[in-house]
């Protein structure tokens, strides 16, 4: 199998362009890749990384806003109380922080899932 453009095989996998160029760029070492823009090619070793590459979709995290409604027992964590989910649950905060997040002050919370259960992290 020869050198394929990207535009052909955004067309083959019903992807937009500029979503495959940022794949590429971050998935594919420079020596699988020729030419820049619309005239990119990508060699067989390539393909068939790029192949993987859509096959995996990238995980996005979902981050919420609530307010710290107080300290836990653990000094690793705050109680937030988040209103799209009606739920005070334990964030882990960084150790740094123990003593700056304070109740009532907003923070962001990433929201973690996985065949354990759910859990909840501080994000700046």
């Amino acid at each position: 199998m020869p050198k394929k453009r990207l535009t052909i095989i955004a067309k083959e996998n019903n992807l937009e362009l500029e979503y495959l160029s940022g794949l590429v760029e971050t998935k594919l070492p420079e020596d699988t890749v020729t030419g820049v823009g619309k005239g990119r090619w990508i060699n067989e070793e390539g393909q068939a990384m790029l192949d993987k590459a859509i096959d995996i979709p990238e995980l996005t995290p979902k981050i919420l806003r609530g307010i710290v409604h107080s300290k836990a027992p653990n000094k690793s964590y705050l109680y937030v109380y988040i209103k799209e989910i009606q739920k005070k649950v334990p964030v882990v905060i960084p150790r740094k922080l123990v003593d700056h997040l304070l109740a009532g002050k907003n923070v962001n919370v990433e929201v973690i899932t996985d065949n354990v259960g759910t859990s909840y992290r501080y994000v700046k």
